[in-house]
Order: C-alpha cells, then structure tokens, then sequence
C-alpha cells in the first residue's frame, strides 16, 4: 500500500509553530515528547505525518507535532530516520549546505528543518541520499522520491519506471542528488498532478 500524500493538517487549537524572520537563523531546540538522543524535532513542525510514516518506529505525534519518542537501535533505523529529515517539508533555502555531511562538526550548516541530527556519520548519511527515491514494497517500478515541500502542502511524490515512459506523480522538493539518481533510472518523460494547488502556489519548478 502507498503512503498517503497529503499532509495532516493541524487540528484546531494545536500549537502553532514558530517562524523565524526571513534569513534570521535559529538555535534548534528539541520540542516536548522528545527523548534524549541523536534526533530530535523542533516547534517549527507543521504536523504534515511525512515523518510519521516514513520512520514509525522514531516519530510519534505529541500534542498535536511530531517528536522522537523512540531513537533509532541500529543503521537501518538511523537511515530512515535521515531519509524522513531529509524528506521534511518545513526546510528553509537559506543554505544547501546541509545535504551534506561538514568535514567538521563546528562547520555544521545552521538547523533548516524541524527535525535535527546531532553527531551524523557521513557514510551513513551519504547511503540515506544514496537511497532515494525509495522503492515502495509490493509495488514494481514505483518509488516515493521523498523531499517533500510545503508548496504542494507536503504531498509525496512518486516515480513510476515504465516502459512506455517513466511517470513522476506530484512533485518533489528539488535536490540535485535525487535529479541524479532520478536520471540514472532513466529520467522522467510525463508529470501528473494530483493536487492543482500545486500549480498555483508555486509547488511544480
């Protein structure tokens, strides 16, 4: 079965988050629900459930966004936990420089998402890049391209390896490394969208 690719939207009364004026940057503070360990989120969270769905066993939804509840026990945890960063929608263009690992911790690039890594190997966040678009299981040819964006509303997006033409359904967020692996799989020939709010906010580039 296919994830869902519509966003959760907040419930009424549910926190807000908070956002920051344009280039001002933001000392990531883990929110509440959150245990100690490597991955953490933020206030910023916008309860689009990406996270929740792609890293069950991490994210859990504490009052109304989600938290790490668990932290994950072994490199197969740690790397969806990085995919379903990487997938966050709530990413600021402020920097690039975050997609990949600092050669150093001190010249980490600022927190651009909601959710937060501390200590990242960077082999094991170059195999979570490496591993996107991620094939959806029971389901032949299709991925879920992951790098979700708040301008399709957090909506997943999807590649679909045909013969007769590969087809990307809904739009993703761009990255230059999900364009090249999306180009070794042979490119994408037809776009279908689902959600034509989409189109008027800006989402498809």
């Amino acid at each position: 079965m296919l994830a869902p690719r519509s966003a959760t939207f907040r419930a009424p009364g549910a926190p807000q988050p908070l956002r920051r004026a344009p280039g001002m940057q933001r000392a990531a503070q883990p929110r509440v629900g959150n245990v100690p360990g490597q991955f953490f989120t933020d206030s910023t969270c916008i309860d689009c459930d990406v996270c929740r769905w792609m890293a069950p066993q991490v994210f859990t939804r504490v009052s109304g966004q989600s938290s790490v509840t668990e932290q994950p026990a072994d490199r197969e945890g740690r790397i969806a936990a990085m995919q379903a960063l990487l997938s966050c929608p709530t990413v600021r263009a402020a920097s690039a420089s975050h997609l990949l690992p600092p050669a150093h911790p001190a010249e980490a690039a600022p927190a651009q998402f909601s959710i937060h890594m501390r200590d990242r190997d960077p082999a094991e966040f170059k195999a979570a890049q490496q591993g996107m678009p991620i094939p959806v299981a029971g389901c032949p040819g299709v991925h879920h391209c992951g790098y979700h964006s708040e301008k399709s509303f957090s909506a997943a997006s999807y590649f679909i390896a045909r013969e007769s033409g590969n087809v990307m359904v809904d739009c993703p967020r761009f990255n230059p490394a999900l364009a090249a692996r999306l180009e070794a799989l042979g490119g994408v020939q037809h776009i279908v969208l689902s959600h034509m709010c989409a189109r008027r906010s800006g989402g498809v580039t």
